[in-house]
């Protein structure tokens, strides 16, 4: 706005006027909003709102053609934004063949331009459009590195908060994978291994992307490991996860979030789920479930109640858990990965290390995309038997 109160008051020095405004178009409103306005009523001028081919300015917005009206009272498609107004001038700001713009001066007299203040306002115009164009781009670099810098910013919490390395027990291997989208989401997955020799295991996905994405997973980690050591049981953890999460969160946050607890020992693996998507659990025979077990997902109410289910784990049973940037994934024929290429997958390497099959699942991610960006975080955590 400071590039264009300079050009609108070098203006009055090209082409005298009463009152002058600068109006950009709006491409998605498809609108000519007022930025910037000299003479007018400043309330009435902010409620002044036209569409592209209203008025005099909307119809030089929809033509690219300039106008010079003697009297305006004689031009049906004249819209008052000045009562006084009685003569105009209108020419678009463009760039290149593209019309960005219009440029409008008014005189409280009839006749009070000629089409040489239409050359003249055009060969100012097109200057103008230079300078607008440099102020725009300038201003989108600006925008741009401080995008860039937050995402370095959520890349580091989102890094940070994730296990440095995965739990060692006899008899259970463990994988796991995240990789950031472009926008950085809310992936956040979790494995520890307790005092009594279990081992806790959550994946999770918060809504969000970027900073408050990352401020949002960070808040729920701190949350979920502030209750895991506890000896309670997978429902009654999600349980009170989901309590104190409500307590810090803004109105349309929301997260979904698995929680399992696996015993070595036993073989047993106990879980609850949030709304999150199933883990897949693919049997040494080939046989298969979902472990959907559990009730809502977190943010929505501060009291919910949990289920939650135990299943044996036999040797050479694979656990998948995953978020929706996998499954979700779309490729430039808008395609979704989904779950039965992933069922696909994962059954074709199942007798492989997890390590292995996270790393396949991933190649089939790629290979799926064909070059196409990821609009979601792709986080997996893999657990077998062996």
């Amino acid at each position: 706005n400071k590039v264009l109160n300079t050009i609108i008051d070098s203006l009055k020095e090209v082409v005298p006027y009463d009152a002058a405004v600068i109006f950009l178009i709006n491409e998605k409103t498809c609108e000519i909003e007022q930025e910037v306005s000299r003479g007018y009523n400043p309330d009435f001028i902010q409620k002044l709102h036209l569409k592209v081919g209203q008025g005099l300015s909307g119809w030089v917005a929809k033509t690219g053609q300039p106008i010079l009206v003697p009297d305006v009272r004689k031009d049906k498609r004249y819209v008052v934004a000045d009562p006084q107004t009685l003569s105009e001038i209108a020419v678009p700001l463009m760039r290149g063949k593209k019309i960005i713009g219009v440029f409008n001066v008014e005189s409280k007299k009839v006749n009070a331009y000629t089409w040489q203040d239409v050359e003249l306002l055009k060969t100012f115009a097109s200057q103008a459009t230079i300078t607008i164009e440099n102020a725009r781009l300038f201003k989108e670099a600006l925008h741009k590195r401080y995008l860039e810098k937050e995402l370095e910013v959520a890349r580091e919490i989102q890094k940070a908060l994730l296990p440095k390395r995965l739990p060692k027990v006899k008899r259970f291997a463990f994988a796991a994978l995240n990789v950031p989208s472009e926008q950085v989401g809310g992936d956040f997955y979790d494995a520890i291994k307790l005092a009594d020799g279990t081992v806790s295991l959550a994946i999770a996905d918060v809504s969000g992307k970027g900073t408050p994405g990352a401020i949002l997973m960070s808040n729920l980690s701190a949350t979920f490991r502030s209750q895991v050591r506890r000896d309670l049981p997978p429902d009654v953890i999600l349980e009170r996860v989901n309590k104190l999460f409500c307590e810090t969160i803004t109105s349309g946050s929301f997260a979904t979030f698995f929680y399992g607890k696996l015993n070595p020992r036993t073989k047993s693996f106990e879980y609850a789920n949030a709304g999150h998507n199933p883990p897949l659990l693919i049997r040494s025979d080939g046989s298969m479930e979902f472990l959907k077990k559990g009730g809502l997902i977190m943010g929505f109410l501060p009291r919910v109640e949990y289920n939650r289910e135990e299943v044996q784990l036999a040797p050479g049973d694979l656990l998948i858990m995953y978020t929706d940037g996998l499954t979700e994934a779309e490729n430039k024929k808008g395609q979704l990965f989904g779950t039965e290429r992933l069922i696909k997958v994962v059954k074709k390497h199942t007798k492989l290390p997890p390590t292995v099959v996270k790393r396949k699942i991933f190649q089939e991610l790629k290979k799926f995309l064909k070059g196409s960006p990821l609009s979601d975080d792709v986080t997996l955590l893999l657990v077998k038997a062996v």
